[in-house]
């Protein structure tokens, strides 16, 4: 009888261990808060834009995406990063969240703008979708359009992944046409139209003066990071003394873009002439070099260079003793 009361007792101790330590684990467990790491980022303002150039040709944005014929984009967003110091990986939208595509117009004075829920835009165009990237804006066919990534929901892989274009005008997203993928078969998003654009300011002593300035030239104009003081130079060139507005978004780190479909390779290399010039001064005499983009490229002084069409012809001369 002593032997079972004890059995009793000893079971009903451990019972009210049991309990006690679930309540414990319990409680704790619930007061435990996860902590959150959001990744929050704003979208530019129409005051950061500056549309310039004879014939409104240029933009100089101070952060953001190229510019397209009509339209430029930025972003604003609130996105989950981290749990308890954990990475999450890409994922559909979550109560908290938000994604938006802010997109400006650039032929209308003060360049207003729209917003575009790029979570919502997706799943008009498949529900079992999410955007997890946004990449480039393109001008093809006269339309503007940025190009999005976007993933099968509750797959981890990017082979699973897929690019499609959001209409800038429309606000919609549909599948790439087969005949830009023709024109851009490596996924690369330089204007269709004018593919040399970098290329040929590259092959000339047009970079190295770039950089004698703080700037890197490509198909875009903006302050070269890896140069030391580069925030210093550049101050006396006819871009930023003719054009003050643009030198200040340049000094807030910002981009000179040619609008696509509307800057030729003729026009961005003619206007670099001038515009990398000392101040005052009109147009630079530039000389090809031995290797575009080569850091060390020494320049071919026996061809002179004073213009776009000095430079084709200084090509079609190469092209013919090949």
């Amino acid at each position: 009888m002593k032997n079972k009361k004890t059995l009793v007792w000893g079971a009903g101790l451990l019972l009210v261990l049991a309990l006690g330590l679930f309540s414990f684990f319990y409680l704790n467990r619930s007061a435990h808060k996860e902590k959150k790491t959001y990744r929050t980022f704003e979208a530019i303002t129409s005051r950061d834009i500056i549309v310039f150039g004879e014939n409104k040709q240029f933009v100089a944005i101070t952060r953001g995406w190229s510019a397209g014929k009509r339209y430029t984009i930025s972003q604003e967003g609130h996105i989950l990063d981290k749990v308890d110091g954990e990475y999450i990986p890409y994922h559909a939208q979550r109560k908290e969240e938000h994604w938006n595509v802010v997109i400006f117009d650039l032929n209308q004075e003060g360049y207003p703008s729209q917003k575009v829920d790029l979570y919502q835009a997706v799943r008009s165009y498949n529900p079992s979708y999410f955007p997890i990237m946004s990449n480039h804006l393109v001008h093809y066919q006269e339309v503007d359009y940025l190009t999005v990534t976007i993933r099968p929901e509750g797959e981890k892989d990017s082979d699973k992944d897929k690019k499609v274009f959001l209409n800038l005008e429309t606000h919609e997203i549909s599948d790439i046409p087969e005949d830009y993928k023709q024109i851009n078969p490596k996924h690369h998003w330089a204007d269709p139209s004018n593919p040399t654009l970098s290329s040929d300011v590259n092959a000339t002593t047009l970079r190295n003066i770039a950089r004698e300035n703080g700037y890197l030239l490509l198909d875009h104009l903006e302050k070269d990071g890896s140069i030391k003081d580069a925030s210093k130079k550049g101050s006396r060139i006819n871009l930023t003394s003719e054009n003050p507005q643009v030198k200040e978004i340049l000094d807030r780190g910002g981009t000179v873009y040619g609008r696509q479909g509307v800057v030729t390779s003729e026009d961005w290399f003619n206007h670099m002439l001038h515009w990398l010039a000392p101040e005052g001064e009109s147009d630079l005499t530039v000389y090809p070099v031995d290797r575009p983009y080569a850091s060390n490229a020494q320049p071919l002084t026996d061809y002179p260079i004073q213009s776009y069409q000095d430079y084709l012809n200084w090509k079609e001369q190469q092209e013919k003793k090949e």
